[in-house]
């Protein structure tokens, strides 16, 4: 196995860390802020005076819950290429060619910026297949 692909299957499992990790974080806030709304809803068992009624109207709820922000990963033409590179050199050239005609080009180059994440998601599940 070449150097590149070593590199991009460790960069591929450390992304992998990273997205498990944010989603466990996530968990974990959304645990935090239902503990705390329970909390409360233990303390304040009296009935709320209109001072306490305006503030709780005017502050924030914690028991919305937060959802991690979806984030499309940006890839670099060099970071496209090596994917591509992978899907080619794994006996799997006719496809790469064929993923680069379903973007509408001829060569790697002519890609799309913003068109990288979806090309490397479909090279990725050829790869994966």
């Amino acid at each position: 196995m070449d150097k590149d692909t070593e590199l991009l299957k460790a960069m591929d499992a450390a992304l992998y860390e990273m997205v498990t990790a944010a989603k466990n974080l996530a968990t974990a806030a959304n645990e935090l802020k239902k503990s705390i709304a329970d909390d409360e809803k233990k303390a304040v068992k009296k009935a709320p005076t209109k001072k306490t009624k305006e503030a709780k109207e005017a502050a924030p709820s914690i028991t919305e819950e937060v959802k991690p922000e979806p984030t499309e990963k940006t890839y670099t033409f060099q970071e496209v290429r090596g994917v591509m590179a992978t899907l080619a050199g794994n006996g799997k050239k006719a496809e790469a060619k064929a993923l680069l005609t379903e973007f509408g080009v001829n060569r790697l180059s002519e890609v799309k910026e913003e068109d990288f994440p979806a090309l490397v998601k479909r090279a990725e599940e050829m790869l994966n297949a």
